[in-house]
């Protein structure tokens, strides 16, 4: 039962973090864009930012303890981590050091920035196109993972 509940925690976990920011970035901002004016939608994005940066590290939390925890659980499986699934794993965690790492560059460098920086300068553009790049790019990241994460559960490899 323990391992039922962990992959529930897991599944979980990883859906609040990724569904938060698909509908961040495909439904919340185009129509922050289209309906609000720039000094209201940065406003706006800095409480959200807060907000979500909660769920944020609540998720990756979850998902470092109870990857941990599942990995844990595979020691005993011999030669595991050399064999097709285990290269599968070892792209899925550099996957996730890649999304950590492109997640905190926005939450700490290029959206204070952009908040920062008033609309009339030209930075502004150039700071909003490089975030928006770089969003997408970790959303495709992203999407790598759970699809690492399905050939895992899957178990393609037939590895047992």
């Amino acid at each position: 039962m323990t391992d039922v509940v962990v992959q529930w925690l897991h599944l979980m976990a990883a859906m609040a973090w990724v569904g938060g920011m698909l509908a961040m970035s495909l439904v919340v901002q185009p129509a922050m864009r289209r309906e609000m004016r720039i000094e209201e939608r940065m406003t706006l994005y800095r409480a959200m930012g807060r907000r979500f940066s909660y769920l944020k590290w609540g998720a990756w939390i979850t998902l470092a303890a109870t990857g941990a925890y599942k990995l844990w659980s595979l020691r005993g499986s011999r030669g595991i981590f050399i064999s097709p699934w285990g290269a599968v794993l070892a792209v899925k965690l550099s996957l996730v050091v890649l999304m950590v790492g492109l997640s905190e560059l926005h939450s700490q460098v290029w959206g204070p920035q952009l908040v920062l920086t008033p609309p009339e300068d030209p930075r502004y553009d150039l700071i909003a196109a490089r975030m928006s790049f770089w969003g997408k790019v970790n959303l495709c990241v992203i999407a790598a993972i759970v699809f690492c994460a399905a050939m895992l559960r899957v178990n393609p490899f037939q590895f047992s």
